[in-house]
């Protein structure tokens, strides 16, 4: 979709501090995004899942983002006195006096949603609807609440949690992450909150209990549970809201986890959104589609260039990058990508991505080269002539796990070729980098 251009920055009185906010689309609806404990409504636009994801929202709604006192670009405050829950309302309610909004949708994230449920407690008036993705209205368990965290797990998470943003590791610690986005998001959250200042509000958030204000929010409450494989505690905490609040409705994005910095978890949220502020259902994305994956990788290439020299090397890989898209195209594939010592290929059918690694492995072997392959068939996200998504990180990890000459496949590609005349015999359960669960892998035969 189109880039929108960044929006001006401005600032909002509340009392005495100064509160950096943004506004941009112009649809019907007003819609409040409010994430959780930490944001900078600057340096989102330098996080291409954020920017989609706040461009798709501004294209039918205008969009209303800042950041509360103690974060972002708003005016700092000390450690010993961070703001309450209170003083967030107070912020939240200059912004929408500074912009002219008298009644907008509040879509709180995480612990960004106690906010969103206090102020349309308070206000109700000024709130037209609730979306409360994976929120909470307390987040920790307790004995009359069988609902999120175990407590004797809060100190640990707490210090991972510090940890993690205090050494420049993205808090999704253990999501697989695209090139480039872990330094991004890293520096995102440098920006969004000093340690100090995010080991305090996590624990200020981590304390706070809202059932007694649950049952008190008027406003029509959407729960959009969008479950990953990293938050199983959220999945009861959200069954809590919509048990108990009043206008409850349960929207589940997707039946199987998705990771949280996948664009199928952002454009699913988008898509529920548009359909609730306007009644018309999103287009379909023709940017996420179901392919099967191939890579491959050439075996001890390092060797190889110094056994041969880097002239002779560079020719033997020009011949072989051009044999490479030759045979991929011959089997309908897609070239993606040349990877310095394999390629990346999709294919629209497994059967002939299967066929067209054997192919390719006899074909670099004619060269004096020995390739290895891996195959997986799942949704892959089109994103600027490369592709991402889940699948991609699957395959990848077959292939690193493959032996010479061998073409390591899922068992989904297995189960997707019964019939195709292709045989494969089983390698073993393994556990891939990044990717949840344990996996069953399978070779496909040589004599295909």
């Amino acid at each position: 979709m189109s880039e929108l251009q960044r929006p001006a920055t401005r600032y909002a009185k509340s009392g005495d501090v100064h509160i950096g906010y943004q506004v941009f689309g112009d649809g019907r609806d007003d819609l409040v995004y409010v994430p959780t404990w930490w944001s900078n409504v600057d340096a989102q636009w330098d996080v291409p899942e954020i920017a989609e994801f706040l461009t798709r929202l501004s294209s039918f709604c205008r969009v209303i983002v800042f950041d509360k006192r103690g974060g972002g670009i708003s005016d700092p405050v000390p450690l010993s006195s961070l703001p309450t829950l209170e003083e967030w309302m107070d912020d939240l309610r200059a912004v929408l006096d500074a912009v002219g909004s008298q009644r907008a949708t509040l879509f709180g994230v995480l612990g960004g949603g106690l906010m969103c449920m206090l102020f349309a407690a308070t206000y109700p008036e000024r709130v037209s609807r609730l979306l409360l993705l994976n929120a909470y209205a307390r987040y920790v368990r307790a004995p009359d609440y069988p609902y999120g965290a175990p407590p004797e797990e809060i100190p640990r998470f707490i210090e991972q949690f510090v940890r993690q943003w205090s050494g420049g590791t993205p808090v999704w610690e253990g999501e697989p992450l695209e090139e480039g986005q872990r330094e991004r998001w890293a520096r995102y959250q440098r920006l969004s909150a000093s340690p100090g200042t995010l080991e305090t509000l996590l624990r200020m958030t981590l304390d706070l209990d809202l059932r007694d204000v649950v049952p008190l929010v008027q406003a029509p409450a959407y729960v959009l549970f969008a479950p990953t494989p990293l938050n199983d505690h959220l999945a009861t905490t959200s069954e809590y809201l919509a048990a108990h609040l009043p206008n409850a409705h349960v929207i589940r994005l997707f039946d199987e986890p998705q990771w949280a910095l996948s664009r199928r978890y952002h454009i699913s949220q988008v898509n529920a959104i548009q359909e609730l502020l306007t009644g018309e259902s999103a287009l379909p994305d023709e940017d996420r589609v179901l392919a099967t994956v191939l890579f491959t990788d050439i075996v001890a290439s390092t060797e190889q260039l110094a056994t041969r020299g880097d002239a002779a090397w560079r020719d033997l890989l020009d011949g072989h990058d051009q044999t490479m898209g030759r045979v991929v195209a011959d089997h309908r594939g897609r070239l993606v990508k040349q990877t310095g010592d394999g390629i990346l290929a999709t294919f629209d059918g497994p059967a002939r991505a299967v066929r067209c690694a054997v192919a390719l492995v006899q074909a670099a072997d004619e060269q004096g080269l020995t390739l290895r392959a891996g195959l997986h068939t799942g949704e892959i996200e089109h994103r600027s002539g490369d592709v991402t998504g889940i699948a991609v990180h699957i395959a990848s990890r077959m292939t690193a796990l493959a032996e010479p000459k061998q073409i390591l496949v899922s068992r989904t590609v297995v189960d997707l070729t019964t019939g195709s005349g292709l045989q494969f015999r089983p390698r073993g359960e393994h556990e891939l980098k990044g990717v949840p669960g344990t996996w069953l892998t399978f070779a496909a035969q040589p004599t295909i």
